[in-house]
């Protein structure tokens, strides 16, 4: 209640999820194993903010490799940083459906998601690489 942008937060993630309701899956109160979520999507974000590459203590959390990164790394992918430009291709996955889970709440989470919701197209006008 006295942080004002956690409300800010709640409406922009309602204006997304009513734009984009039929590309969200919610799960509330869920816990899936990150070996589960890995057969479905062809990656995961852990947007636990963007300040440093917070990491989740579970097995296999901790490799690119796996298609499991931190906000903080996909941010500096769509913004261009060089160290970062072959993520996607350590998403792709012939065999999956092009689809991506994010772990997060926060303002990062959503500004992942949104961005994982346009196509290349909606970003020709923009700064985003």
């Amino acid at each position: 209640p006295d942080h004002p942008e956690v409300k800010n937060v709640r409406n922009e993630f309602r204006g997304v999820a009513h734009e984009y309701h039929d590309r969200f899956r919610l799960f509330a109160d869920a816990a899936p194993k990150l070996s589960t979520l890995q057969q479905h999507y062809d990656g995961i974000v852990v947007a636990t903010g963007a300040q440093a590459a917070n990491r989740l203590e579970l097995p296999g959390s901790e490799s690119v490799q796996q298609g499991i990164l931190t906000a903080r790394d996909f941010v500096s992918w769509y913004n261009g940083h060089p160290d970062f430009a072959n993520i996607t291709a350590k998403l792709s996955s012939p065999e999956k459906s092009g689809e991506v889970v994010v772990i997060g709440l926060g303002n990062v989470a959503l500004d992942v998601a949104r961005v994982l919701s346009k196509s290349a197209e909606e970003f020709a006008d923009t700064e985003i690489s």
